[in-house]
């Protein structure tokens, strides 16, 4: 093995994993075309012609061939918790592809993700054994609904163009400088995957759009942030730095969805009411929404990078990310979107 394979993982690994997961949805377009897989615009979608999704399907096809590669090519070899938390991912995201070429019931889907996220529970905890604050089954039902939450908000903000590409950008790069880049570590070798395929994926979705990356790519990227956040949290007890690269998704999901939930809306039907949907409509701009959901996400990863790194401590850096969250929500009301028929929005 090369000096430099062995000197540069990172960018030994990484370069292939990027120039491929570039390549393949060229191959995988016309696949979804015969297969007829097409978001059919509607008064509740963000785009408004009909574009193949599924493209997902690469960014699991990456992950696995990365997962192979990094298991028997890295001198290091790869960490036991490295293998459950991309496992994880990967379970995830073909739960995905088959959401979303054999669509599935809401109850079965959610049940399915339940089941996935209990074994990922699990194992993980197993393989961290260690006292728990508030004690085991506290920690395990938090980390359980937090897998199953994050999820579901990773899917429910890949809305608009680009915004899940970059936003996993963002959080891979935050994952890999806490970690030194280092592919023996839990969280490296999945941060690495999220980066090459993403980045890979992102000309095919922004700024023209034409590929959704559909089910298959968000419940991968949610469930690798939330096996991210998870190590992160029981590793240091650090609720910032476990969540501040996923802080805008968990954000502007939960602030719909309660939303919803008060008005006595049915929370399981599509909408447009998310804070990027309605700075999307107030700018008349994709781009411009997309740019305010990276802004808000950048910040956030840096206060997690200050608070690891600089002197920073926990009380303070949670109620920075608050009000940061805070602040994102009400952006429609600062630029003067307009405002919900909650009404009708029901």
């Amino acid at each position: 093995m090369s000096p430099f394979f062995t000197n540069h993982p990172i960018i030994a690994f990484g370069i292939p994993l990027l120039i491929l997961s570039a390549i393949l949805p060229i191959v995988l377009r016309p696949i979804l075309h015969q297969a007829g897989r097409y978001d059919i615009p509607n008064d509740r979608s963000s785009h408004l012609v009909p574009t193949l999704r599924g493209g997902g399907v690469s960014n699991v096809l990456i992950a696995i061939i990365a997962w192979l590669n990094l298991s028997f090519f890295l001198p290091t070899g790869l960490p036991f918790q490295a293998h459950v938390i991309i496992g994880f991912s990967i379970a995830l995201g073909i739960l995905g592809i088959i959401e979303d070429f054999h669509p599935m019931a809401a109850i079965t889907r959610l049940l399915a993700q339940f089941a996935l996220s209990l074994v990922f529970t699990a194992l993980i905890l197993i393989l961290n054994s260690r006292e728990y604050a508030g004690g085991l089954l506290i920690v395990a039902l938090v980390i359980l609904f937090g897998c199953v939450w994050t999820i579901n908000a990773a899917n429910f903000m890949d809305g608009i163009h680009g915004v899940s590409s970059i936003t996993a950008i963002l959080a891979a790069i935050y994952t890999l400088a806490i970690t030194g880049s280092r592919l023996d570590t839990a969280i490296a070798p999945i941060a690495l995957i999220v980066l090459t395929s993403f980045a890979g994926f992102l000309p095919w979705n922004f700024p023209r759009p034409q590929l959704f990356l559909g089910d298959s790519g968000s419940y991968f990227l949610g469930a690798a942030y939330s096996a991210i956040a998870t190590y992160i949290f029981i590793s240091t007890w650090s609720v910032t730095l476990a969540i501040a690269p996923m802080l805008i998704t968990l954000t502007d999901s939960t602030w719909t969805l309660a939303h919803r939930f008060i008005r006595h809306q049915k929370i399981m039907t599509p909408h447009k009411e998310h804070v990027f949907q309605r700075l999307q409509r107030r700018f008349a701009s994709h781009t411009a929404a997309t740019f305010l959901v990276f802004l808000f996400a950048s910040i956030s990863a840096l206060i997690g990078i200050v608070r690891l790194y600089g002197p920073l401590p926990e009380a303070i850096s949670l109620s920075m990310l608050i009000l940061l969250a805070f602040l994102y929500c009400i952006q429609p009301i600062i630029f003067k979107a307009e405002r919900i028929d909650w009404k009708s929005a029901s």
